[in-house]
């Protein structure tokens, strides 16, 4: 979160505005990432983590965007309500992954065997 910061304090922004212009930077993009590692021809096993993972940091990132947005307002949500914002889609996020089931994974549980 450093480069954020170099950003908005020099211009005299509020830190929250900082957390703000971070989570829309630090997001990768999933199709990119997936074109990218499809050209290499890699194995399936070793493509689905990096893709796996720049979905997640789109997913949090959006989460911080709509969070830090509240940060920044006036009668916002603040601290905690980001912190309940996070909770909540965390466990939604479980729950809709538990009701979609292990067997509907691309290569099956990540920790059976091959």
């Amino acid at each position: 979160m450093r480069i954020p910061y170099a950003v908005a304090l020099p211009l005299g922004l509020p830190g929250s505005v900082a957390l703000l212009f971070g989570s829309l930077v630090g997001a990768t993009d999933p199709v990119a990432v997936t074109a990218v590692l499809n050209e290499m021809a890699l194995p399936a096993r070793m493509i689905i983590i990096p893709e796996a993972e720049s979905l997640v940091n789109d997913g949090m990132a959006i989460t911080l965007y709509t969070g830090f947005s509240e940060l920044g307002t006036p009668g916002g949500a603040g601290v905690a309500g980001l912190g309940e914002l996070f909770l909540r889609e965390v466990l939604l996020g479980l729950a809709s992954g538990n009701e979609k089931g292990p067997e509907d994974w691309p290569l099956g549980h990540p920790t059976a065997r091959r």
